[in-house]
């Protein structure tokens, strides 16, 4: 296949996103090079396509990638090449710079499913940055650790070293903890109280994963109980459940064995980083690429993105794909009585309604202002459509409460189905959009009554 196939918004994402993309045909050669790549490799795309990586690259390509990029296309497997063990398989520089240091790399290798067999997309993300931020704060937790280890060899100084190991650990900007073998904590510092939620008068023989959010408890335990089965160090990003208010936040603990004279471990002490507010501005970013901010369904580049895709995959099987385009009644006398506060809510309720009536492998999609799209990616028949725009129309219909009052909003709904009212995602949209103002006019007489 030529890179000509590929669709042109997958080229313009391609553009735009802040990593790189290389996607490989069914015989390894190069259709997409994105900008990124360019930038990072100083390899024109006209120079890359139609070429092998191993070509593309000047045959300087970590062999490992080579093996995982034919395992992707022979047999549909995905690798990670964590920057951890393989920190730069691609000859990449920062851009502006002389060729003197590669830069970190994570890559991504996933199969794209073609008629016929695979693609493959390498996905590599520049962590030069998240690699010398951890290596800081390894380096600041083994000082730490030093300074920990050194006050507890003074035995002839104890009391002395104990309140300065205290006073040390009170004035830490990072929480401190001390465990013992079975992971009871033995001591923490205010920042570690801080952070769960729990005062000095609490403190008592519990273990330090009791405050870690349930959704990480299981993965976290899995990876303590074999850090000390080989008495390694421990190093995760986990959640911890703040019990007084129930908010989490997001950290990083990095725990180091502690050891006796004769080398016999008898617990861990560890310290707690903060990351919460970039860790949620990482998961924020990552949503906000496919969400919608405000409904929580998924945005108009997603839904036209899944729809040229569901169209692909009809014309080669039986699948009878569907668009509804549904535009809210009266949704400006809600806005101009109640405010646009109360717009929202109304917006809100109406994507979580959607969202119950329909099933989950639907698209539900915010197109704008108050206009939804629903993609349908396969119909039982076309009589089933009429089913699910009933089904529709009786969700919306029931009353929304907004703050002090009940609002009820209808909709105006047009339908468009594939390929027998039209044969692209445009005409689709199009004819699904022209339907729902054919029946928003058809209704107005009985909206005045």
């Amino acid at each position: 296949m030529k890179s000509d196939e590929i669709p042109p918004f997958v080229n313009l994402f391609a553009e735009a996103i802040d990593v790189g993309l290389i996607i490989l045909d069914q015989a390894g050669k190069v259709v997409l090079w994105n900008k990124w790549l360019e930038q990072y490799s100083r390899i024109a795309a006209s120079d890359a396509i139609g070429k092998t990586i191993h070509v593309a690259f000047d045959s300087v390509v970590e062999p490992r990638v080579a093996i995982g990029v034919r395992e992707t296309l022979d047999f549909g497997l995905s690798r990670l090449f964590s920057h951890a063990l393989h920190p730069t398989p691609f000859p990449l520089y920062t851009p502006g710079h002389p060729k003197e240091k590669r830069i970190k790399q994570s890559v991504k290798i996933r199969p794209l499913k073609v008629e016929g067999g695979n693609w493959c997309l390498i996905q590599i993300s520049d962590v030069t940055e998240l690699v010398r931020r951890e290596q800081l704060l390894r380096e600041q937790s083994r000082e730490l650790t030093d300074k920990l280890n050194h006050i507890s060899a003074a035995q002839t100084q104890l009391f002395r070293s104990e309140q300065r190991f205290k006073e040390l650990a009170r004035q830490a900007p990072v929480g401190i903890f001390e465990v013992d073998m079975d992971g009871m904590l033995q001591f923490a510092n205010d920042r570690w109280m801080t952070m769960v939620g729990m005062s000095h008068e609490q403190f008592g023989l519990i273990k330090w994963t009791s405050r870690v959010a349930g959704e990480d408890l299981a993965r976290i335990e899995t990876a303590w109980s074999a850090s000390v089965q080989l008495e390694a160090s421990f190093s995760e990003e986990l959640r911890y459940i703040d019990r007084k208010t129930g908010s989490v936040v997001w950290v990083r603990v990095e725990a180091t064995p502690l050891k006796a004279e004769r080398g016999t471990l008898t617990g861990y002490i560890g310290t707690v980083v903060d990351i919460h507010d970039v860790k949620v501005s990482a998961i924020r970013h990552e949503q906000r690429a496919i969400r919608d901010v405000l409904t929580g369904v998924y945005n108009r580049e997603y839904l036209e993105s899944s729809l040229k895709h569901v169209i692909k995959t009809a014309r080669r099987s039986d699948t009878l794909p569907a668009l509804l385009f549904l535009d809210l009644d009266r949704f400006k006398e809600i806005n101009d009585e109640l405010g646009h506060e109360a717009g929202d809510l109304v917006l809100k309720a109406v994507a979580r309604r959607l969202k119950r009536t329909l099933r989950s492998d639907d698209v539900i999609a915010r197109f704008g202002g108050d206009e939804f799209v629903i993609l349908l990616p396969d119909l039982q028949s076309k009589e089933s459509l009429a089913m699910v725009v009933s089904k529709i129309r009786v969700a919306l219909t029931l009353p929304i409460n907004v703050m002090v009052k009940h609002v009820t909003v209808e909709a105006s709904i047009g339908a468009a189905v594939f390929p027998e009212d039209a044969d692209s995602a445009l005409g689709l949209l199009r004819l699904a959009d022209e339907r729902m103002y054919t029946d928003k006019r058809a209704r107005r007489p009985v909206e005045s009554q």
